[in-house]
């Protein structure tokens, strides 16, 4: 790269664009007005170190791909020729480096097309809401990373625009952007960050996000300065347009099972009572999906107690007959805990005593009982699932998180995988992953 004198916040910002891989953190930076006079030196110390994501981010801050450093060499030239300290455990090396070529010989942020000024009505069939999914093992091998999208086109006072919304491992993506095309193709051209953005958000005035483009019965998507965070940034099948409830109960044709997946409101009802059952006793994200692993057995304790303490006091919590009750004031019995871990998880639990050292709920089990102190105080989270997609036998929910006193205002999102499973002779889901984020 270019002769780096940087200090303090600007040298944050090299470090970064070197070796953070993190969605939002080379944006952040910026945005607090770190290393403004250096962001074209940290392009190209990006594409060198082959970090695609403070490459995105960069490049939507207005780094100029074609500056060049004292040895007349540019952002794309560091790419295709990269630093040989970059991180050997990179995945997909190949990939990412041409996902960095791409991006870079669209010119970046040298040339990007000027968004249009006057209000264009919505190109025909393209309003509606679209949706992807993708995820990726975390580096540390002990969970999964998940990005949702969404994208809503419509056109309001004869102007054509999309709402862009992005949710996942450290991105909050909120993004209005104009719309421009045909009844083929449409370009989503970025116009601002909305009020509740967070990492993801930033962006350059009439930048080209992505294109959309149906091809016979497909829908492809081309990547601008939005590229995934897992998969590769070549053109394919991503965004899916969602069924209108117009055309699911306009049509006469019988659909077919689930049709594409589909649910029903009474379905998302109960998917939503059934992963409040995680989220009011704060159960940690995990994934059991691919490579994962169960819970520790400590965390399938913790849950199968305060279900029970939550949902079933009255039946199965009673009150310690021990003189002194030396391990706490409650009783619960074993095989109501083990009961609970086997409907929501379909896993068998191995009963042991847990200590306050372990991180989790202590408590003693004395071979028949366990014994524990009361943990109130903590207003439980409630779900609430506004989507469910099949995929094959897996059934994957998102939605949002309240607090029960306060069901307007969501204080969270999830993402949960589960399958099918049987209890008691009715259809219900176990669990496979979690995934929340804070807002």
């Amino acid at each position: 790269g270019g002769d780096v004198r940087a200090q303090g916040g600007d040298e944050a910002l090299m470090n970064a664009a070197r070796y953070n891989r993190n969605p939002g953190v080379s944006e952040a930076l910026l945005s607090a007005g770190a290393g403004a006079a250096l962001k074209n030196d940290a392009l190209r110390q990006a594409a060198s170190h082959q970090n695609l994501q403070a490459v995105r981010e960069l490049l939507a801050a207005s780094a100029d791909a074609s500056a060049k450093d004292a040895e007349g060499h540019d952002a794309l030239w560091h790419a295709k020729n990269p630093n040989q300290n970059f991180d050997p455990e990179l995945p997909n090396p190949k990939e990412t480096r041409a996902a960095i070529v791409r991006l870079l010989e669209q010119g970046g942020g040298a040339k990007k097309p000027a968004a249009q000024g006057a209000a264009a009505p919505c190109p025909p069939g393209w309003q509606g809401e679209y949706e992807w999914f993708e995820s990726e093992e975390h580096p540390s091998g002990e969970m999964r990373m998940v990005w949702d999208y969404q994208i809503r086109i419509a056109e309001e006072q004869g102007r054509c625009q999309a709402w862009l919304t992005g949710d996942g491992h450290s991105m909050m993506m909120r993004i209005l952007a104009d719309v421009q095309g045909d009844a083929r193709a449409v370009r989503l051209l970025y116009r601002e960050a909305l009020p509740d953005a967070g990492p993801g958000s930033g962006g350059e005035r009439g930048a080209e996000l992505l294109r959309l483009e149906r091809r016979e019965r497909e829908l492809l998507t081309h990547w601008g300065t939005m590229t995934p965070n897992a998969e590769d940034a070549k053109p394919g099948m991503r965004f899916r347009q969602k069924q209108s409830a117009k055309k699911k109960t306009g049509s006469a044709k019988k659909p077919a099972a689930q049709d594409a997946g589909a649910f029903s409101a009474a379905d998302l009802k109960r998917m939503s009572t059934f992963v409040s059952n995680f989220t009011e006793v704060g159960f940690p994200d995990f994934d059991m999906t691919g490579s994962g692993s169960a819970p520790p057995n400590p965390a399938l304790i913790y849950f199968g107690i305060r279900h029970n303490y939550t949902n079933n006091f009255k039946h199965r919590v009673e009150h310690c007959a021990e003189k002194g009750c030396e391990h706490g004031s409650l009783v619960m019995d074993a095989k109501f805990v083990a009961e609970s871990v086997r409907k929501y998880f379909d896993l068998e639990l191995k009963h042991r005593s847990v200590s306050s050292g372990e991180g989790w709920l202590s408590c003693h089990f004395d071979g028949r009982l366990y014994h524990f102190e009361a943990a109130d105080g903590e207003l439980a989270s409630e779900a609430k699932v506004t989507r469910a997609v099949r995929e094959g036998d897996i059934v994957r929910m998102t939605g949002d998180i309240y607090l029960e006193d306060d069901p307007n205002n969501a204080v969270g999102s999830f993402v949960v995988t589960a399958k099918p499973h049987m209890w008691n002779g009715k259809k219900t889901w176990a669990i496979l992953s979690l995934k929340t984020e804070n807002r």
